[in-house]
């Protein structure tokens, strides 16, 4: 009887299960690892993971996906998406913990969380769930962070600046576990910006000089050498008190944006050339009636900017406006519109494995000696 089991069973090539693979979600292809040892051996090469990122990030068909949250409460977390100028649900998350968190930085599909306690901060996959829990040697509210990642290895790193009038900082290594290495900057890092912005391999913050509070510098992690180095900001860009600058990624480009200096409802945004050796004038916002401090450029959407502005109130629940700007006809569409799912939103990708749950090895088919 097994042997004619055997004789009908359908021989499936590796390269064509790999293609059907390569079609879903992570969570779902994580789950196949249980299916055989050949299986968990192929899901698990790093070459499996490269060629499963490249086919996500060629697909044309990528959604503007979002996970939201109200700030600074315990609530649900939404999964949404950008669909007919506004934001729609589409599913609920699980939420990864219990009590209330905030996200500190994120990167490529993994969210760092600052949950309440004083020194631990929380890696988080949405897409698949999993968590991955790491100490800060100081305390988290005197911390700057940023995360990168290098597809080379195949390894994300996460970097914790300590904001205090001793500058040090340390970069955590995940690739196959959890390594700290600290390492001394070249410059006061007390006035540094909390949240690090990732773009092409490298994490970018913010930088206040130390001499001159009138001058505004971009501090960034170089990967290659775990080392922090400075960059200069655009020529008419702002970066006092009267004219602060921003950091965004817009169009998969580094920005930098700040109001004219001539007049103030307009906000100019700068980005870098092609070959990534200067700074040029991407594009204007004309019109704009509120404080730039309050506005997050966050992605186009055809020739339309979504912004999100913030509103802060007294109670520390913020209230998130989206607002959308058509560049090519120069104004704003329609009135403001006040989202229902908080302050918090960060892309969602659905194409990273880490950090990967343990799941039971395939056991193999014991033959009977009886028969």
């Amino acid at each position: 009887m097994a042997e004619g089991n055997n004789r009908n069973a359908v021989y499936i090539p590796l390269h064509v299960i790999e293609t059907i693979l390569f079609k879903l979600p992570a969570k779902s292809v994580l789950r196949f690892r249980a299916v055989s040892r050949s299986w968990r051996d192929m899901i698990s090469d790093p070459a499996f993971h490269r060629t499963y990122i490249r086919g996500y990030q060629n697909s044309s068909s990528q959604p503007n996906l979002f996970f939201s949250k109200p700030s600074y409460r315990h609530s649900k977390v939404s999964l949404v998406k950008f669909e007919g100028g506004e934001f729609v649900a589409v599913r609920q998350l699980v939420n990864p913990i219990t009590k209330t968190w905030s996200v500190s930085c994120f990167c490529d599909g993994l969210v760092l969380l600052q949950p309440p306690s004083l020194r631990n901060y929380l890696l988080w996959n949405p897409s698949t769930g999993a968590t991955m829990e790491f100490h800060s040697p100081w305390s988290l509210s005197l911390t700057s962070t940023g995360m990168c990642y290098g597809p080379i290895l195949d390894e994300f790193k996460v970097v914790v600046i300590s904001r205090s009038r001793q500058p040090d900082y340390s970069v955590y290594s995940f690739r196959t576990g959890i390594s700290e290495k600290r390492r001394k900057p070249f410059a006061n890092t007390d006035q540094v910006s909390e949240s690090g912005l990732y773009f092409d391999g490298a994490v970018y913050w913010l930088k206040v000089d130390y001499e001159n509070p009138n001058i505004v510098r971009i501090l960034y992690f170089d990967p290659r050498d775990d080392h922090l180095k400075i960059r200069k900001t655009p020529a008419g860009a702002g970066g006092d008190n009267d004219r602060p600058i921003f950091l965004t990624c817009l169009k998969g480009r580094l920005c930098v944006y700040s109001n004219d200096a001539k007049d103030e409802t307009v906000v100019k945004i700068w980005t870098r050339n092609k070959k990534n050796t200067s700074w040029e004038v991407l594009m204007s916002i004309a019109n704009v009636r509120h404080d730039i401090c309050t506005l997050r450029p966050m992605f186009f959407a055809g020739d339309k900017v979504v912004i999100r502005r913030i509103i802060r109130n007294m109670t520390y629940l913020d209230t998130l406006v989206v607002l959308v700007y058509d560049a090519r006809e120069r104004k704003f569409e329609g009135r403001d519109e006040t989202a229902v799912f908080g302050g918090v939103f960060v892309p969602y990708v659905d194409n990273r494995f880490f950090p990967v749950r343990n799941v039971a090895r395939p056991k193999r088919k014991r033959k009977n000696s009886a028969q």
